[in-house]
């Protein structure tokens, strides 16, 4: 790197209120130990609620190790988008699984502000999310999907499940494998 070339500054954002909130932090890091500090000026954001972070066993803190290579700062939801356009990052890396990092939320809050990111755009993270839609936009397009049902209750499902067995059951709007459950045959009497 040359004398006067700056550092690029990357926003590393992780964290979040998922139920993939530890997940997010052993993603965030590994890239952040893959960034070099000499070319990258990296500050990793654990992003969720201070409630979250009060009640987690982990937090962005603990993400880095103890002796951090990078910056490492807590913020609100509510305050992430204007911090990192008040503070000028080049470009943010998304390390968020689930909820507000994966549905789109977050893709759309940066697209607004006009803040570069890396991943997936807005609309499509929000198309992919969405088991239904994302298997309706696959099929439309000649990839095969699996057959599939939409249960919008409990009891709807219950009341289906015997007929169907075996099957995968996931929740519509979950990321990862998070709520994932397998039925292979219907319990027998006697």
């Amino acid at each position: 790197m040359a004398i006067n070339e700056e550092k690029i500054k990357v926003a590393l954002v992780s964290g979040g209120d998922s139920s993939e909130r530890e997940v997010c932090f052993m993603s965030a890091k590994a890239m952040a130990n893959a960034l070099s500090p000499e070319r990258y000026a990296v500050t990793v954001f654990d992003v969720a609620s201070t409630e979250t972070r009060a009640h987690s066993f982990n937090y962005g803190g603990d993400v880095l190790g103890k002796k951090p290579r990078h910056a490492v700062a807590a913020v609100e939801w509510n305050q992430l988008v204007t911090t990192l356009y008040t503070t000028g990052y080049d470009v943010v890396l998304p390390a968020l699984h689930g909820g507000r990092g994966e549905d789109g939320t977050l893709q759309a809050l940066l697209e607004v502000a006009g803040i570069p990111y890396v991943g997936s755009a807005q609309h499509t993270s929000a198309i992919a999310i969405d088991k239904q839609i994302c298997k309706a936009v696959l099929a439309e397009h000649g990839i095969p999907v699996p057959r599939g049902q939409v249960f919008n209750s409990l009891g709807e499902f219950d009341a289906a499940k015997p007929a169907l067995e075996p099957c995968v059951v996931k929740p519509n709007g979950g990321g990862s494998s998070v709520g994932v459950t397998i039925f292979r045959e219907v319990p027998t009497a006697g």
